[in-house]
């Protein structure tokens, strides 16, 4: 009986410590940190975004951004929804690299850069009257 009774209180604590997880959670997002690593400037600027979580169970994501000239980048890349206007979203991305084959053209990079088709969560082809080739990347993915 007090073996039953312990355990019943241990779910309790734990119904209740994970109850007070979420609800914090909700209230208070995961400190991150947003930094530009890769920048290629032309008629629109791409931006190759780390964001970076402080928190022990996420991982970094990487977002491409292409603005149209004069956009704020810093409310851009700060944007609680950067992953619905970024045109790729993958994690260990890091050693992507971006250039403008022309005005309308943008080329992304993946030569030996380590990205896996498991680290692509998005990967659009185009963004307005931009196209988006990409070198390199990993076969296999819903993306491709």
């Amino acid at each position: 009986m007090r073996f039953q009774n312990t355990a019943i209180k241990s779910r309790a604590m734990l119904g209740l410590l994970v109850a007070v997880t979420f609800t914090s959670c909700k209230k208070h997002h995961a400190p991150m940190t947003n930094t530009i690593v890769k920048r290629a400037d032309g008629q629109s600027s791409a931006l190759l975004v780390e964001r970076y979580y402080r928190a022990a169970l996420s991982n970094d994501q990487f977002y491409l951004l292409i603005l149209k000239k004069g956009r704020d980048a810093g409310q851009a890349i700060n944007s609680e929804n950067i992953a619905d206007s970024s045109v790729l979203v993958a994690t260990s991305a890091q050693k992507v690299q971006l250039r403008w084959q022309d005005k309308d053209t943008l080329l992304v990079i993946c030569d030996h850069c380590g990205l896996e088709a498991i680290d692509i969560s998005k990967k659009l082809d185009s963004m307005r009257s931009t196209k988006i080739v990409y070198q390199g990347f990993p076969r296999h993915t819903a993306y491709s």
